[in-house]
């Protein structure tokens, strides 16, 4: 079930502070001090077929505040329980599997449409692995969903290894 997202009463102008308005403003405090959050991570490594846009599996959750990540259905999601705009970020990146260039990216997905990714150009094999960040402010509604993908195309299979995280914190209306 969402929180309430309290507003933060401005003052108490030369009034005695009653009881209502005194509970409403710890609550208040409280949920800005425990604003919703979560950090997925992923500790199995994934194959990212070429050409192909693959969502990443996070099969762990380092904080959940709100519940709303299930790491064994719809795995590759984090669905909103409270309204708001959130900061989220998504850092990925795969192993070279010995084929040169090509290009890779790293998005965040909002109901199926990208919002933001970064593109990682002309790869070469000076690097056994290659990995980005993409981060955005993003205005979500209850039952909204996130989800983090990989794309690649070096013309063969690759891995992700591990280590893949998403990071989502709610900073107002």
């Amino acid at each position: 079930m969402a929180r309430l997202v309290p507003a933060v009463p401005q003052a108490f102008p030369d009034q005695p502070i009653t009881a209502t308005a005194w509970n409403s403003f710890v609550y208040a405090a409280g949920f800005h001090m425990r604003a919703p959050s979560a950090l997925l991570t992923q500790t199995i490594s994934q194959s990212v077929p070429t050409s192909t846009s693959t969502r990443i599996a996070f099969d762990s959750a380092v904080r959940d505040t709100e519940g709303g990540h299930d790491p064994v259905n719809n795995n590759t999601r984090y669905t909103v329980k409270t309204p708001g705009t959130y900061l989220v970020s998504a850092s990925a990146g795969m192993f070279l599997a010995g084929s040169a260039g090509g290009e890779e990216s790293v998005a965040i997905i909002a109901n199926e449409a990208v919002i933001w990714a970064i593109i990682l150009f002309g790869r070469d094999l000076t690097f056994s692995r290659m990995g980005g960040c993409a981060t955005a402010e993003i205005p979500l509604q209850t039952g909204d969903y996130v989800e983090t993908q990989l794309w690649q195309d070096s013309g063969q299979t690759e891995s992700n290894g591990v280590g893949a995280w998403m990071g989502l914190h709610w900073v107002g209306l």
